[in-house]
């Protein structure tokens, strides 16, 4: 609430002078302004933002562009490593019989994650990340977070098939949900 009376009152002002002003660059550094004191939340931004193009490259079916797109996202921000899960869709899509199974991989995760979570943090790079992962605990974490997910699944793994049917892209960003 307080952010939209923040950025309503100011993209007032700014239309309302957009004769003194000019309205693109007025705005954009007043967003840009605002969100300064987080430079976290920028750099999570940039790099969301650098995630979104490699998602696009991989549904153009152009993976080493979208491996560049990565890297440099996590350069900005290490979290966005984890779309690096894009590339197991984008490899099985090839596969009918594969890409039917996918959603009924989710329920091997809470057996298969601790086990790829041990053998990625015994990496080198990794290695410095294996004490925060370590110590996670689930009791931090909003449930909200947790059970929204949980409970959309159902529905995806119901109509998995007409939703890839809808749309081919909409396999790989079905399959980047489920896995992340």
């Amino acid at each position: 609430v307080t952010n939209c009376i923040i950025c309503v009152g100011f993209i007032d002002f700014f239309i309302k002078k957009r004769k003194v002003i000019n309205l693109s660059i007025a705005i954009t550094s007043f967003f840009v302004l605002m969100y300064c004191f987080s430079l976290n939340g920028q750099r999570q931004a940039l790099a969301v933002t650098f995630c979104l193009l490699a998602v696009i490259c991989l549904e153009k079916r152009k993976p080493i562009s979208a491996g560049i797109f990565i890297i440099i996202a996590a350069f900005i921000h290490i979290t966005s490593l984890v779309m690096l899960i894009y590339y197991i869709p984008y490899i099985w899509g090839k596969n009918k019989n594969v890409r039917d199974k996918i959603p009924y991989l989710f329920f091997l995760g809470p057996v298969v994650l601790p086990i790829i979570i041990s053998l990625v943090t015994h990496l080198p790079f990794f290695s410095k990340f294996a004490g925060s992962v370590q110590n996670f605990s689930l009791s931090g974490v909003n449930t909200k977070f947790l059970l929204f997910p949980l409970l959309i699944f159902p529905l995806i793994v119901a109509y998995w098939n007409r939703l890839v049917e809808l749309d081919n892209s909409n396999y790989l960003h079905l399959c980047g949900y489920i896995f992340i």
